[in-house]
């Protein structure tokens, strides 16, 4: 599932096959809550936020001490407009780990951005891109945000960034990879999400990314 939601493969058949491997876990063993949670992941990346808080809370109630669960939890909230809770969420997690992974600060920096806490959340977003050459999903959001601050130099380099990771990335996929933005946002502000983007530089196709190569 990370490859698919970091972006790095396009290959539309990681998330049916990973559903599948972790339905049948959760077949053989209704106690598997690895399998639990990311059957949440997929649900997620589905925009069925309801049935992922459900199966991130079974993940919970078997091992409360898994940082992921509390996170992934907090993401589906966030997805269903709960921002509150998805922030309870998110810090249960941060508190269960002290040296946090960069996908809980994206998770949190996401949703900080959702409720309008700007500042805080790009401060995540460019640690996480600092920290990380790969990541392609906080150098979305770090596009969306100096594109539209005027700082359009920053947001062309950043958008070069992410074609260096993955060459075939385009403004759809790209905004893809953020769970549930289409629902965080409302539809005018996703389309300007979207178009600031394009304008930084991402293509609005594979076949424009592929000739950038």
């Amino acid at each position: 599932t990370q490859e698919h939601s970091q972006g790095w493969s396009l290959d539309p058949t990681h998330m049916d096959r990973a559903w599948k491997l972790a339905t049948r876990g959760v077949e053989l063993d209704p106690n598997a809550g690895a399998c639990h949670g990311i059957l949440g992941v997929i649900e997620i990346s589905r925009g069925n936020w309801r049935q992922a808080v459900k199966h991130e809370d079974r993940a919970i109630a078997l091992d409360p001490c898994v940082p992921w669960a509390h996170a992934l939890r907090g993401v589906a909230l966030a997805q269903g407009h709960q921002r509150l809770e998805a922030s309870r969420s998110i810090k249960r997690a941060l508190r269960l780990d002290p040296k946090p992974p960069h996908g809980l600060l994206m998770a949190l920096a996401y949703i900080n951005m959702g409720a309008g806490r700007t500042t805080e959340a790009i401060k995540l977003l460019e640690k996480v891109r600092q920290d990380m050459h790969d990541n392609i999903l906080a150098r979305v959001g770090l596009i969306a945000y100096h594109q539209r601050e005027g700082d359009t130099a920053y947001a062309r380099e950043v958008a070069a960034q992410i074609l260096e990771i993955n060459p075939d990335m385009t403004v759809e996929i790209a905004m893809g990879l953020i769970p549930g933005l289409e629902k965080i946002h409302p539809k005018s502000e996703f389309v300007r999400y979207a178009d600031d983007l394009a304008v930084a530089g991402l293509p609005r196709s594979t076949r424009k990314a592929r000739k950038l190569r």
